[in-house]
Parts: C-alpha cells; structure tokens; sequence
C-alpha cells in the first residue's frame, strides 16, 4: 500500500510568510523584496540577498497614503511629513505619475500602479489580494466612505480577467465593510462590517471573488483566534468555510507572535519555533507586515540607521532630502523608516535561509503552499503493477469547496510517494505518463524508505526590479 510523504524530498516541513502590504509604499517593496527573493550582492544595509520563494500582497483600491494598489496610487506628495502620514491624505498630495519620487534615494522609480501590480504578480512576488482598500476600516469610516463596494468586485474581476492574471488567496484582518462572515464587532449603519457575502449589502462581491478565482481566504472571522495562532506549526492549513450566500471557500490561519512587524521578524523566525516546526512535521503561514516598524522601536536606535543611511546613499551618488537629514518627526517613527528590516530581522531571515539550505524547511510562496496542502490532503490515485513497475496513477484532486478536478503538473508540484524502489515506478495523471523530466527520484531518508515525486518549481532569483512589465510579460506569457 503506498503512502505519500507529507512534503517533498528532502524537506521536512513547509513554511510561507504572509505579508499584509499596509504601509508598503512601492519603494519599500522593491528594496525589501530585492533582499528576499534574489541573490543581489552586497544590497546597501541588506547585504547579500537570501534568494527566498516569498511573496506579499497588494490593495486593488487606495482612498489613502501608504499603500500598494493598482489604483489611486502614484502620488506626488507635498511634503515629507505627509508622505510619512497615512491619515492625512486627501488634502495634501497630487495625483502625478510622472514625478512620483522615493523620499529617501530621491529615485522616479516608480510605474503607475496597475503596471506595477501586474508586473509583481506575473513574476510572482505578489500572490495575494489583501482585501478592503488600503487602510484600516476606521480611516473609511472617518471619510464617509466604504472600504469597498461591489462595483469594486466586479471591477476586479474584469481586471484580473483582462489582465490573464491568476490570483487565489485573500487576506483580510480587519472587520470591514468588505470582510466575509460574521464580525468581531457589531455591525452598524454607520460602520457597516462583514458584509461582502450578503447577497443584500452594496457591498457584496463573495460572488465576484469566487468567479475572480479566489479560492482560500484568512481573516478573523467570527474571532481572532480563527485567522490568528500563537501555535507554531499545523497539521493542515485548510478549513472549509461557508459564507452566508451558500458559496463554500477555503479559510487558512497564520501564526502570529504578537509582533507583527519588520523589526520583529525574530519573535516568529527563531529556532524555537523553526526546530518545532521541523521535528512536528508540520505547515505554517507566518503573518508579518513589512510596511511599519513596532511602536516601541528604539527611535535613538532608528535615527542612528538613518544616518548610516545618509552616509551610505551619499557614498554611493544618492540624495537624501535635507527634512531627513534634520531627523523624521516624532509621529512617522511608528510606521517605519528606511531600512525597511531592522538588523534582527535581517538576521532571522538568514537563519530562516539557513534551514532552508540544510533541507529541513522549504520556503515557499503562501499561495503555493495553500495549493500543495489541497492536494496533499485531497490527492485520489490508484496502484498498480505491471512488469515488475509500480504503476501511480493520480486521478483527481478532491476539493469539497469548489469540486474535484483532475490536476496539472503545475497543481501536483513537491507530491511524493514512499515506495520499496524508486527506479522502478511510473507516474501518469488519469492514464498519462508524466515525463520524466518531471520526475524527481529519490533516494532513502530518514525513514529507511525511497521515494518519487514530481519536482517542485525551480528556484527563481531574478532580480527583476531591473526588468521592465513588458520584459516580464514575455517571460512569463507561456
């Protein structure tokens, strides 16, 4: 009787981190992310890149400062102070594409935001739609405004539609207009929460997300503690969830340390619980925001980065404006400062690379790891043997959420199986061979036993804030 090894060899435990994108201006992205998914040498604070399989997520509305989002972004701000401030936005920016500049290096970097959504997303460091617009529920509130409305529902699906886009996850963690289920806190006329699968609210758009594509969703609804552990590690990430239209989704939790921010990346990236993760065997979806620093960061200690920082863009040609040169005012420090990671977190992601490279955790988009653990946990295939060869035949994926359907090599990418030898085994989907390229054959672990999978994506460090989205499109239009 075969068995499936629960993730591919040799790894042995699976791990993504969920980055919510509030406060993540485009600058920020591109720095933060040059030093996750590439092998860039020598990245000013960074230092050498940590070539990890890690994605974040974007806003598809904005109706405020600090966020990423294919629309209302690209602002010309007028001054420094209020580029810092997501609560005062409306009032004191310019909507200006062309002279929308980085604060910090002074760089026009920057495309217009459904071209920097798109590109993100084809390349793969965005895998994820954050939900509601981009800032919390209350800033909407105090504009008279929802944070999103079905008209924008159905904008994004024509969008992503348009586009060729694909994405499947959704994150949420506020009970806003848009949210699905039943609220933390008592819906009002006046704060209209959890609404978007009532068929009755303006606001609904389940219909819209599921026909988009969207397949597995976290938020904290009904509680907290549904979208939110102090758990480290899960047997499964994936919980079937009903919303009140009848529609059926995947819900998923993320841990949370309590510090979810980018200079506390070590309260979740620590031996502790990566050892625990490792020996369990286990999932986890680490949740983090890289757009602000804790509130009770050091600010003597961030003004001394800061400087460095002067000194170090100046060496290298780069301007700093003379506001930052004065020291930032008190009330940006909260939010974060350039360097976007804090030295510690910086660290906990090397060491994270670290297990990585010692094939004991294997680090992978959110998104990725949400579609292996469906397929882990719902894969149906048949054993048979013929002339002396195994015969693995897979024939579905069962999804009671969204119904069972037969897989692609794409969908059953890391599926491994013990078997007594691996040379002699053959795999096919629903009676077809699948090449032998696509095989990966291994040899015995710590169990005693070999085994034979499909192999999992190839390692993608391209630095691809040098490329441009038409660059990216042709890569990646197959």
């Amino acid at each position: 009787m075969l068995r499936q090894r629960r993730f591919p060899y040799p790894y042995k435990a699976l791990l993504a981190i969920a980055a919510d994108v509030d406060s993540t201006s485009p600058w920020k992205f591109l720095r933060i992310h040059r030093f996750l998914n590439t092998l860039t040498p020598a990245i000013p604070h960074y230092g050498d890149g940590v070539g990890l399989d890690i994605g974040n997520s974007f806003f598809f509305k904005n109706i405020s400062n600090y966020a990423l989002s294919v629309y209302d972004t690209a602002y010309r701000y007028h001054s420094e102070d209020v580029w810092a401030d997501e609560f005062r936005s409306k009032i004191a920016r310019t909507k200006d594409c062309a002279n929308a500049r980085d604060s910090v290096s002074g760089k026009l970097i920057f495309e217009a935001g459904p071209n920097f959504i798109e590109k993100y997303i084809r390349c793969g460091w965005i895998d994820v739609l954050h939900g509601g617009e981009g800032n919390w529920a209350e800033h909407a509130f105090r504009l008279g405004a929802t944070d999103w409305c079905r008209t924008d529902g159905q904008h994004y699906k024509e969008w992503i539609a348009q586009r060729g886009l694909k994405i499947d996850t959704f994150t949420n963690h506020s009970a806003v207009t848009s949210d699905f289920g039943v609220p933390a806190q008592a819906s009002t006329a006046e704060k209209p929460r959890s609404a978007g699968d009532l068929p009755s609210s303006p606001a609904y758009w389940a219909d819209c997300a599921r026909q988009s594509g969207i397949k597995f969703y976290s938020s904290y609804i009904p509680t907290e503690s549904a979208a939110w552990r102090s758990t480290f590690g899960q047997n499964t990430m994936l919980v079937p969830a009903t919303f009140s239209d009848g529609s059926k989704f995947w819900h998923f939790s993320r841990y949370s340390s309590g510090k979810t921010f980018a200079d506390t990346v070590a309260s979740i990236l620590n031996p502790t619980n990566l050892d625990s993760l490792v020996k369990d065997g286990k999932f986890e979806i680490a949740y983090v925001h890289f757009g602000y620093w804790s509130r009770g960061a050091n600010r003597g200690g961030r003004l001394a980065y800061l400087r460095r920082m002067v000194t170090l863009l100046a060496s290298i040609g780069l301007a700093i404006s003379p506001a930052a040169k004065m020291g930032w005012p008190s009330h940006v420090w909260p939010l974060g400062i350039h360097p976007e990671l804090s030295p510690t977190s910086i660290t906990a992601f090397r060491l994270l690379k670290v297990y990585q490279e010692e094939k004991k955790i294997l680090v992978v988009k959110t998104s990725r790891l949400l579609r292996y653990n469906l397929a882990l946990d719902g894969l149906a295939f048949t054993e048979a043997q013929s002339n002396g060869a195994t015969i693995i035949d897979i024939t579905a994926i069962k999804d009671t959420q969204f119904g069972d359907f037969t897989p692609t090599i794409k969908d059953l990418r890391g599926i491994t199986f013990y078997v007594p030898d691996s040379s002699k085994v053959e795999m096919r989907i629903r009676g077809t061979r699948i090449p032998e390229r696509k095989i990966q054959r291994n040899p015995a672990d710590g169990t005693g036993a070999q085994s034979i999978g499909i192999n999992w994506f190839e390692p993608d460090h391209t630095d691809y804030t040098t490329w441009t989205l038409a660059d990216v499109n042709r890569r990646f239009s197959h």
